[in-house]
């Protein structure tokens, strides 16, 4: 059971998620959603009756935008990337249940249109990864064929 961290803990998480520090660690990022809250009884309840809503929904944004931008970051390990996109949707899902005026709701449609943007560029990126990895190991081939 995982139980309420420091702010410290969180944003030490918030880091290692960020960069990809455990990439063989996925859910690590569980663990992150579930203890960066904005008050305890957030971390209890999922959503918190005593911190202001634009508290709450400032937290989901920085979980979506470091998410996002672990997934856009060609330095983070490909597998953590992948991993990272896997769990984006559950800040913004979170979100969704708090929307309660036209700008939050705006906001969000952004986010997701973002979401939908940045991850064509991810996927045109991974399309690339496989092809150069593709044309490396052809040229290994043909190296290896010339040396017989």
């Amino acid at each position: 059971m995982v139980t309420p961290a420091t702010p410290l803990l969180a944003q030490q998480l918030r880091k290692q998620v960020r960069y990809g520090l455990s990439p063989d660690s996925p859910a690590l990022i569980n663990e992150w959603l579930a203890i960066d809250r904005c008050c305890y009884q957030g971390f209890y309840h999922g959503v918190c009756s005593t911190c202001c809503i634009k508290e709450q929904q400032s937290y989901l944004e920085l979980q979506f935008r470091c998410l996002l931008e672990a997934v856009l970051d060609e330095l983070v390990p490909l597998q953590w990337r992948c991993t990272c996109l896997d769990h984006i949707y559950k800040p913004l899902f979170n979100l969704k249940k708090i929307c309660n005026d036209d700008d939050s709701k705006q906001r969000l449609q952004t986010m997701f249109s973002e979401l939908a943007l940045m991850s064509s560029y991810f996927n045109a990126s991974l399309t690339g990864l496989i092809s150069q990895q593709s044309a490396a190991s052809e040229t290994d081939n043909i190296l290896e064929n010339l040396r017989k």
